[in-house]
């Protein structure tokens, strides 16, 4: 390159100054027409620009002037990188003494040198031997086979560095050619009978040994002689387009095949001077040509004399190459991807279509018999640009090899050529399986994270393995046990045998897990230790009676079958006291810790889980979507009877100090109080059951306020799992009220087709056609069987028979279905009990402002119905109880219809008088009715005739009476006293509303808390107007007992 710069500045120089100098260049690979050049004289001034080879090689007439730049680029061999060097360095002494002397050689000539005198004197005196600057593979091969014995101690002039013959011996151990005590073997003895470098006699055994000798020969021999193809200055391009067509987009070997093939072809069709000119336009060298065909014709003969019988034809056809079809589609895999698209992985190692880039046949033989020779050329791609060779080393494809757009993830390189930077020369794509079998002796493993694989049963380590260095293969899975077989030993026991991570069929085994199940299983309920089978504790015993030739699960196979019915084999066998820590009885288990728990009439399964700090640790019940609505906080506080007397000892514990002293020793207390609960029906809330308890127990009342239940564990509140209809968990939670306002349906909601439920939904009752329906049926819902309620629901169209998520739901809308039924059936002689009723018109005027007349006289209907066959009385669900109710109808009427006849004119009298007075009371006394109106909207809700019961509303006329008597007391100046009296009775109702609002959306009211509601208005009475007495004692204090 610098020559031809040179060239071209001085072509320029002198054009423009209107010279006429010829400018020669001279170098070796210079075609033979250009170097003839030199040596026609022309009588015109010459300058010829030269490497280091005319300074002995050559003479060239007529130089007088000689102009010695001081350097020169000179071949080095790095032993240890195993890289040919061509670095540019100041040349000897000598060197320096030859240049000059080719200006004096037909006369007195001038040398100017382009360095200082003292630059010279400190040049060494000679050049660097070859023989110190070479690969020595050769040299060393040829001395073993002439046995010269050690060339550390040859008298050779100038004796290569130890080094250089550490690396040869490193060459000719890669090549086989000698074994580890440095001794020929085979290979290497016949390697010594060819006159060429040992690598690429290796090549050649190793293609007798693959039937493709005559292929390799070819490439051998090209690799030994110099390039015959040309690319002379000024015409590169037309050289590269030329050279185009024996490129092959695998292999640059390949390459050296197709320009073979085009030589033969040449000689077998033309003649010397029509061969020659076809050569030479394609700019291919006759000369070079002749001399491969020569060395591969020795060759042959070398190898014929050595008793190798070589082919005279090749042995694999190449197919010619279409490159435009080929860099086309490597451009469209090397553009972005459309819009839309996603970017698929790279596409570097194949980035032409396969079928274009088929393999010839007989291309693995070859280049495997290749890579025997050129194994420490391997590299691998490391990004778009870079390939990693052996010891480190970062080199680039050539840029002329066929491999040089796509850049294959392996390859193999005759050379490694070191000038502006590190290239990989003579490249051909690998698989590297290749390399692994080529260099099986040479690889060096280290081995890494052992581990257990269950697909296998056995242990595994991953495996490393280098070439000089280089990562060949960077993780393969190999057996453990050849290694180190106590490892192994220890893996099959800890996750083999103790976790069960294989798939052994072994009846020990077998009957082993199953006894861990069961232990487990115990542990998980009862939440205790003895249970608790740690794998250290199974371990051990797997370790003391499994044999040390037993490492996995092929070998465990293996003894099983030879030792069966033995000792041995049957101490493998685990028994209960080889797991349990201490005696534990189990008598009581199944019935502590079930596997089911009923809720109100639905069994719903439990799955138990002992993982302390976990979300599921604890119990948790499996609850249908639809049967939500039927499971509340008191009922599942329950919990299991295993865990009773611990979650009492955790609730003692959160008792305020002045209430925790009444239940000490708390842990001997928490004993009794379970036992004592265990006589209650579980149908009674969990936390009312305690407190009555233990409110037995000490004297003091406990309530559920008492206690801090935020404190009390995960384990000890029962964990409820919602599943769907398909069974899949759709929530999971400890807070029921919060699950129930997210999830909750109703029990008829849309579902699979269920015969349970088709044959309740939905069907119109009548109420001269009674059909009997059970008090309760069992439903599929969520996979489960889940109890759902029969109830006669009044609707627009009537009584419809449906399914209610409770009993109490059921049984309330079946009351107010018997009402309508009831009503309708006696519509007549109901009617006219109504309308006879006394003062009934004055009534209706007076009530008026509450609802139509009409209204009026169906609420009193209904009332009379309720009062005479309904309330107070069992629930109908046959024919035989609807026939007996109806006949007792006349009768039971006509009482009813007595004592409304008593209570309605009083009712109105004073819901009159109420009224009047609110009319004209003064604005101040707003406070006060503002109270008054909120006790009327309670005490009077809409459809109140027909829902208030009885007991409670014919109480009313008393308690309007009270309202009036409250009024006029505040004509006297009584506000301020009013406000006294009212504070009590706010706190009273305020503690309502707050129970009320404690108790879960799906449970009842407890009855306590709808009576102290009542004995509220019978306390306004006694304080409001004494005088009309009280239907009970009552007081602020006594009420308040019966709220938490």
């Amino acid at each position: 390159r610098d020559i031809r710069l040179a060239a071209k500045h001085l072509r320029g120089h002198y054009t423009r100054s209107g010279q006429r100098v010829d400018i020669l260049p001279l170098y070796a690979r210079l075609s033979q027409a250009e170097q003839d050049k030199i040596f026609k004289t022309t009588g015109g001034r010459r300058i010829v620009l030269a490497t280091n080879v005319a300074e002995s090689s050559l003479t060239v007439p007529g130089i007088r002037y000689v102009i010695d730049t001081g350097l020169v680029r000179i071949s080095r061999y790095a032993p240890r990188s195993r890289v040919k060097r061509l670095p540019i360095e100041p040349v000897s002494k000598a060197s320096a003494d030859q240049r000059k002397g080719r200006c004096g050689r037909l006369g007195p000539g001038i040398c100017i040198r382009l360095y200082s005198e003292e630059d010279f004197e400190a040049r060494s005196r000679y050049t660097t031997p070859e023989i110190r600057r070479s690969d020595l593979a050769s040299v060393l091969l040829q001395s073993k086979v002439l046995r010269l014995g050690d060339l550390e101690s040859f008298p050779l002039p100038d004796p290569p560095t130890p080094e250089a013959l550490r690396e040869a011996n490193k060459t000719l151990l890669e090549l086989g050619a000698i074994d580890t005590q440095q001794r020929l073997t085979k290979i290497g003895k016949w390697l010594g009978k060819l006159p060429c470098d040992p690598r690429a006699g290796r090549m050649l055994w190793e293609g007798h040994e693959r039937n493709c000798l005559s292929d390799v020969l070819i490439i051998a021999a090209a690799l030994e002689c110099q390039d015959v193809r040309q690319r002379p200055a000024g015409q590169r391009d037309a050289a590269d387009e030329k050279h185009r067509s024996f490129l092959d987009p695998h292999s640059d070997f390949l390459s050296y095949l197709r320009l073979w093939d085009h030589y033969e072809h040449l000689r077998s069709t033309l003649g010397r001077s029509r061969q020659k000119k076809a050569l030479s336009q394609s700019f291919l060298s006759p000369q070079g040509f002749r001399e491969w065909s020569d060395l591969v014709r020795q060759l042959r003969e070398l190898l014929g004399s050595a008793g190798v019988k070589c082919a005279a034809k090749r042995q694999i056809m190449l197919e010619a190459v279409d490159w435009d079809e080929i860099e086309k589609e490597l451009e469209d895999n090397a553009s972005p991807p459309a819009k839309g698209k996603k970017k698929g992985r790279s596409k570097s190692n194949q980035p032409v279509a396969k079928s274009r880039l088929r393999r010839p046949d007989g291309y693995a033989a070859i280049h495997q018999s290749l890579l025997t020779g050129l194994l420490s050329g391997v590299a691998s791609r490391e990004d778009k640009y870079q390939y990693k060779a052996i010891g480190n080393l970062q080199a680039a494809l050539w840029p002329g090899s066929g491999l040089f757009k796509r850049r294959p993830r392996w390859i193999m390189a005759a050379e490694l050529v070191e000038t502006t930077k590190r290239f990989a020369r003579n490249v051909a794509e690998l698989d590297v399986e290749w390399i692994e079998n080529a260099g099986r002796d040479l690889l060096k493993h280290s081995y890494n994270d052992p581990h257990w694989s269950e697909k296998s049963g056995a242990a595994m380590v991953y495996r490393k393995s280098t070439l000089y260095g280089l990562t060949i293969v960077p993780g393969r899975r190999v057996q453990l046990a050849p290694l180190n077989r106590d490892e192994a030993r220890q893996l099959m026991i800890e996750h083999g045998l103790v976790a069960g991570q294989w798939r052994c069929t072994e009846a020990f085994y077998q009957h082993n897990a199953e006894l861990i199940a069961d232990m487990n299983e115990l542990a998980q309920r009862t939440r205790s230790s003895d249970y608790i089978l740690d794998r250290f504790h199974l371990a051990g015993f797997y370790q003391s009676r499994v044999p040390d030739e037993v490492f996995d699960l092929q070998s465990l196979r293996k003894w099983i079958a030879g030792n069966r019915g033995t000792e041995a084999e049957k101490a493998l066998w685990m028994k209960p006291e080889d797991l349990l820590r201490s005696e534990t009885g189990l008598e009581s288990f199944e019935a502590d810790y079930p596997n089911e728990i009923t809720i109100g009439h639905t069994q719903l399964p439990v799955s138990y889980k002992y993982e302390p700090g976990h979300d599921d640790d604890g119990v948790a019940v499996m609850v249908p979507q639809a049967a939500l609505k039927q499971v509340s906080d008191g009922a599942l506080g329950w919990l299991v009877p295993g865990l009773l007397e611990e979650k009492i000892l955790y609730l003692i514990r959160t008792l305020p100090k002045d209430l925790r002293t009444h239940f000490v020793p708390a842990p001997d207390v928490s004993k009794k109080l379970a036992r004592d609960l265990a006589k209650r029906p579980m149908t009674q809330s969990f936390a009312e059951a305690l407190c009555q308890v233990m409110t037995e127990h000490s004297g003091e009342r406990i309530q559920t306020s008492s206690f801090q239940l935020e404190k009390l564990p995960d384990h000890l509140r029962m964990l409820v799992r919602v599943v769907d209809d398909a069974g899949s968990v759709i929530a999971s939670s400890r807070d029921i009220p919060e699950l129930q306002k997210n999830f909750a349906i109703d029990i008829d909601s849309p579902t699979e087709v269920d015969e349970q439920i088709d044959a309740f939904e939905r069907k119109l009752i009548r109420a001269d056609k009674f059909e009997d329906f059970p008090s309760s049926v069992s439903v599929m819902r969520g996979g489960l069987r889940v109890a759902a309620f029969p109830a006669l629901a009044p609707t627009e169209q009537g009584v419809e028979l449906r399914l209610a998520d409770t009993l109490h739901d059921a049984e309330f809308q079946t009351r107010q279905g018997l009402v309508r039924l009831l009503v309708t059936k006696h519509q007549r002689s109901l009617r006219n009990q109504v309308s006879n009723l006394p003062d009934f018109s004055n009534t209706k005027v007076r009530l008026s402002h509450l609802m139509p007349a009409g209204t009026i006289t169906e609420q009193l209907e209904r009332l009379i119905v309720k009062m005479a066959l309904v309330d107070d009385r069992t629930v109908i669900r046959t024919q035989v109880d609807w026939e007996a109710r109806n006949a007792l109808a006349r009768r039971e009427i006509t009482i009813a219809a007595q004592e409304v006849a008593a209570w309605l004119p009083k009712f109105g009298k004073q819901m009159h008088a109420v009224r009047l007075l609110r009319e004209k009371a003064p604005a101040s006394w707003q406070e006060v009715f503002d109270d008054i109106d909120a006790q009327m909207q309670w005490l009077i809700p809409e459809g109140f005739l027909s829902t208030t019961p009885w007991k409670w509303l014919k109480e009313y006329p008393r308690y309007l009476e009270a309202i009036c008597s409250r009024i006029e007391k505040l004509k006297s100046g009584g506000l301020p006293k009013d406000r006294r009296l009212r504070t009590p009775i706010e706190g009273l109702l305020a503690s309502f509303e707050e129970a009320v609002e404690s108790v879960d959306e799906h449970d009842e009211v407890p009855d306590d808390y709808i009576e102290a509601r009542w004995l509220t208005e019978e306390l306004r009475v006694s304080t409001y107007a004494q005088q009309l007495g009280t239907i009970t004692s009552v007081s602020a204090k006594r009420i308040s007992t019966l709220l938490p």
